[in-house]
């Protein structure tokens, strides 16, 4: 009898972790941060590719989960997700009209790091993850504030920075690093984001061999070390230290 009632509750909770960890797959560049700051990519059964994913970790936890990674195989994505019975779908627009799956579609509340970094509460919700979310956002969030705060009680001249990008996201960085910004549409090759003091830069620094940034992906759940980047650079011109940031010839 008492094995047979350990069973039921061994079985309660698994229902119930199952219930709060769906199986899911991802095809959302924008999402796929969240899934791995909240350590639930064990949970996602599809991936539409690995080009996006620059943490060595994050890969081989997706590999060894045996995750479908659809452009690895011969068939249309949608019929790869489909085979690993998905119970929902992440992505950045509706793209697989022909996939009888749910798709959430993933929409970025601002274009200020700190509302974008908002979606974790998001998606804590949907794992089950509040606590642990709220935690990172609280945390984050302090984090950047005590670089504004260090900013606003200094007497530093506006340092002068052309940017070759029109990325609004990008863009808020510089401006709450306190730069005067000047605007280029022609940079001299395609990774320069910006040019400060004679130099030119990029945020290839870190990149996985698909040359995809992680300025994309850790740098959105960690919005303070990428401001901390570009204030270091702009009003020390330490550039040893620079996580993100990288000098490049022109």
């Amino acid at each position: 009898m008492r094995k047979y009632l350990a069973s039921i509750l061994i079985f309660s909770v698994f229902v119930s972790l199952s219930a709060q960890m769906p199986q899911y797959a991802n095809a959302s560049e924008r999402a796929f941060p969240f899934l791995e700051a909240l350590d639930v990519l064990d949970t996602m059964s599809a991936i539409d590719s690995l080009s996006y994913v620059v943490s060595e970790i994050s890969v081989r936890t997706i590999v060894d989960n045996d995750a479908v990674i659809a452009d690895t195989l011969s068939y249309p994505p949608f019929i790869s997700i489909a085979s690993a019975y998905p119970s929902f779908i992440f992505v950045d627009e509706e793209s697989f009209p022909q996939l009888l799956v749910k798709q959430k579609v993933v929409v970025y509340p601002g274009v200020h790091p700190l509302f974008r970094l908002q979606l974790i509460l998001k998606f804590g919700r949907i794992f089950g993850r509040q606590k642990m979310a709220v935690e990172l956002y609280e945390k984050e969030k302090e984090e950047y504030q005590k670089l504004l705060d260090y900013l606003s009680y200094q007497k530093f001249e506006k340092p002068q920075v052309t940017l070759f990008s029109e990325d609004e996201y990008l863009e808020a960085f510089f401006i709450d690093a306190g730069a005067s910004l000047s605007y280029e549409n022609n940079p001299p090759s395609t990774s320069i984001i910006f040019s400060f003091d004679g130099r030119y830069y990029s945020f290839d620094k870190r990149e996985n061999g698909s040359g995809y940034s992680d300025v994309n992906s850790s740098a959105v759940i960690h919005p303070h070390y990428l401001l901390s980047d570009i204030i270091t650079l702009l009003y020390s011109g330490d550039r040893s230290s620079l996580t993100y940031i990288e000098e490049v010839s022109s």
